[in-house]
C-alpha cells in the first residue's frame, strides 16, 4: 500500500531582525537616542529616534527646558500655518459655497499671522533667523563651543519671547534634563 503524502511543512520563522534600512547606522547610533520597539510579536523590529528635531535634541542635552521645546514646537505649527498655506483633505466634499471650517481657518490664520508679526517685533534679526532656521528649517545648531554660543543664548531669547506670545507654560522644577 503506498504511503500517504505528507503537507509540505512550513519553513521555520527565522528569528526577529531589524530590516534593512530601519537601522540607524553607527555614526547616528552614537549621535542620536535610539529606542528599538518590536511592532508585533515575533515580527520586525524598528529603531526609532527619540531627537527627532533640534529642539528635542536641545531639550535632551540641557541647553533649554521643556516649555521652550514645547513654544518653539507652537511656532513652527504656528508658521506653517500661516506660511505653508492650509490644504483641504481630498475627501473634503463641500460642493459649492464656503463652509464654516474654512471661515474659522481664515480666522485662525490671520490671528497665527498677528502672533508672527508680534514676535517678528520683539527679536533681532539674529534671534529670529536662529529661531526660523531650528524650528522651521530643522537646522541643527552645533556643538555648544565659542563659536556657537551667541546662537545658543539667541535660541534661548526667541523661544523665551515665542513662549510669552503664545502662553506656553513654563514646568515647575523644569532643569531642562529629561528624566
Amino acid at each position: 500500500m503506498p504511503r500517504a503524502r505528507r503537507k509540505p511543512s512550513k519553513p521555520p520563522v527565522p528569528p526577529a531582525r531589524v530590516p534593512s534600512g530601519m537601522v540607524p547606522t553607527p555614526h547616528a547610533a552614537t549621535k542620536g537616542d535610539y529606542e528599538v520597539l518590536q511592532v508585533e510579536k515575533n515580527g520586525p523590529k524598528v529603531a526609532v529616534n527619540k531627537t527627532s528635531s533640534p529642539l528635542h535634541t536641545l531639550w535632551r542635552h540641557g541647553h533649554i527646558s521643556q516649555g521652550l521645546a514645547e513654544a518653539g514646537e507652537v511656532f513652527e505649527a504656528v508658521y506653517r500655518l500661516v506660511w505653508g498655506g492650509f490644504k483641504r483633505d481630498v475627501l473634503d466634499q463641500v460642493i459649492r459655497g464656503e463652509s464654516v471650517e474654512t471661515a474659522n481657518l481664515v480666522d485662525r490664520i490671520i490671528r497665527c499671522k498677528t502672533m508672527l508679526r508680534v514676535i517678528e517685533a520683539h527679536l533681532t534679526r539674529a534671534q529670529y533667523l536662529i529661531l526660523l532656521s531650528v524650528c522651521v528649517d530643522q537646522l541643527y545648531i552645533g556643538a555648544n563651543t565659542a563659536a556657537n554660543r551667541e546662537s545658543y543664548e539667541n535660541i534661548k531669547i526667541a523661544l523665551a519671547r515665542c513662549s510669552q506670545v503664545f502662553g506656553v507654560p513654563e514646568y515647575q522644577g523644569d532643569t531642562g534634563k529629561p528624566s
